[in-house]
């Protein structure tokens, strides 16, 4: 009986039904002994700010074609990365200065290399693990969000002072410059904010009692009653009101953890015309001149999961809600910004529930159409693809933005109680999209160190293509500029499963590597069919 039920529980999780396209029973068994250079495993490739060298890309490369790994996705990090510490130097013999033209002719023999080795080159979009931002982001196209400052006054009387404004954002680092974890000395600092703001609304609304909502009607707008400077000149009605001075302003998150020369402020997700400037700042001249010496390794650019700043609005998010969802939210915006707090209510917890909802909604829909949706049009204009792991901190619809790419990724980790983060399973169910790929094996030190081999990755793995995922990118692999003389090499300070061409195990990967691509090559070859909806 008990064999029956898990049977049973496989068949709701895994069952699938043959691709629109019929693949003959000889053509399978082929593709399963020698499973095509699309479904083998691929690694995430770490290059350790400037420690990059031609011979370490070369023998990396080299390593990986051998022992079976289809492809690499590179990640530019910072020098050193026990992150949130680091250490404060940033010049060392033989550097090359990220995003300086030496750094982009050596990605350019990357590519080479790998276009020589039959290896898929992918890249993120960015320097560091997030997301989408760098030096060429200018001020105006920064992220943004909305901000507040507000007074209380009573009436009947006459206003006339001066609104504060929200305190300058100071982005997810903390400071008013760039992310503490830098650790820089003040001479090495260098200012990537921004004092992007403008003004969106000055509302009264009446004060309450506790556990009172706040009269729809009873909120009245002020905005021309308030000059360039901030000064608010208004005949305050009978009782009490709180005013409220309404912007969107800079939120100054940046690309992060990258190399100072290459952290710049993280883009407008509601501004086309910015996600076009993280584009060619980096990807876009990358694939340009690839193209330009016949080089068809490139297949990919990546933004990973979502670490680099929240967004709530735009300049003109007002407009767009009211063409979206058919009112004005203006009046509404202070419970929005609110929204954690108890007691903050406008007409009734009800109305005020289905605000947020129409607010969450507004945002997905400008994210998904502008930034996602804008990615996969300019990843279309240079036929590659768009891969991303939509996920993590923004108060947003994933499964919405990550439909937008035709390569939606999960993530899981070695050592925990298997969890796949992110719902690229089901936004492929939903969108009949064939492959899921995942950050795979990511550990924390007392789960790596050096000692994962095969036999303790194998679970996760298995366990990985049951919930839907079929197509891993190992993290990581660490380039290695060095020597085979210099063993066995770099890391990604603590994280990951170190995977490395000086492993006592690496000459011996291939039949893993083999498995894996077995694994993913028959799981790429149906569309799951999912026979209970949660």
């Amino acid at each position: 009986m008990g064999i029956i039920v898990l049977i049973s529980l496989c068949l709701i999780e895994c069952n699938y039904s043959p691709s629109a396209t019929t693949t003959s029973g000889e053509e399978l068994e082929r593709s399963f002994l020698n499973p095509p250079l699309t479904t083998r495993p691929g690694v995430l490739w770490q290059w350790m700010g400037g420690l990059i060298s031609r011979e370490g890309i070369t023998k990396d490369l080299e390593a990986m074609a051998e022992q079976g790994i289809g492809g690499v996705i590179v990640m530019q990090m910072p020098d050193q990365a026990p992150y949130p510490q680091r250490w404060d130097f940033r010049d060392y013999p033989g550097k090359i200065e990220v995003l300086s033209d030496e750094w982009y002719e050596i990605v350019n023999y990357a590519v080479g290399e790998a276009d020589r080795l039959n290896l898929t080159f992918s890249m993120f979009l960015c320097p560091g693990w997030s997301h989408a931002g760098g030096p060429w982001v200018t001020p105006d196209k920064g992220l943004k969000k909305l901000v507040s400052g507000e007074i209380e006054v009573k009436g009947p009387s006459h206003c006339n002072e001066i609104l504060p404004k929200a305190p300058r954002s100071a982005g997810i680092g903390g400071g008013n410059e760039i992310p503490s974890w830098f650790s820089l000395k003040d001479e090495q600092k260098k200012d990537v904010s921004s004092d992007f703001y403008k003004e969106i609304a000055v509302i009264a609304l009446p004060v309450v009692g506790d556990n009172m909502a706040i009269p729809p009607d009873g909120i009245i707008d002020i905005s021309p009653f308030m000059d360039a400077e901030g000064r608010l000149k208004w005949e305050v009605p009978e009782g009490s009101w709180k005013i409220v001075r309404l912007g969107v302003a800079a939120e100054n998150g940046v690309n992060h953890p990258a190399p100072l020369e290459a952290t710049g402020l993280e883009c407008d997700r509601m501004d086309q015309e910015a996600v076009q400037q993280v584009f060619d700042g980096m990807i876009g001249r990358i694939i340009g001149e690839a193209k330009a010496k016949g080089y068809t390794a490139f297949k990919a650019f990546e933004t990973d999961s979502y670490e680099g700043g929240f967004q709530d609005f735009s300049p003109d998010f007002q407009e767009q809600f009211l063409k979206r969802r058919g009112y004005d939210c203006t009046p509404w915006l202070p419970v929005w910004l609110n929204r954690h707090l108890p007691g903050s209510v406008i007409g009734s917890e009800d109305l005020t529930k289905r605000f947020i909802s129409d607010m969450t909604r507004t945002i997905s829909e400008l994210t998904a159409e502008r930034f996602n949706g804008e990615l996969q049009n300019l990843a279309d204009e240079n036929s590659v693809e768009w891969i991303t792991e939509p996920y993590f901190f923004l108060n947003v619809d994933w499964r919405m933005l990550g439909a937008e790419s035709n390569m939606p990724g999960s993530e899981f980790w070695v050592g925990k109680p298997f969890s796949m983060i992110g719902p690229a399973p089901d936004i492929a169910a939903l969108y009949g999209l064939q492959v899921v790929w995942a950050e795979s094996f990511t550990a924390e030190s007392f789960n790596s160190a050096w000692r994962n081999t095969p036999y303790e990755l194998k679970p996760w793995g298995d366990a990985a293509f049951s919930r839907g995922v079929n197509q891993l990118y190992m993290h990581g692999f660490v380039h290695n500029p060095f020597g085979d003389h210099i063993q066995p090499g770099l890391t990604m300070g603590y994280w990951g499963t170190q995977l490395n061409r000086h492993l006592t195990w690496w000459p011996y990967a291939a039949p893993w590597h083999r498995y894996l691509a077995r694994c993913q090559f028959m799981l790429q070859q149906g569309r799951p069919v999912n026979d209970v909806l949660v």
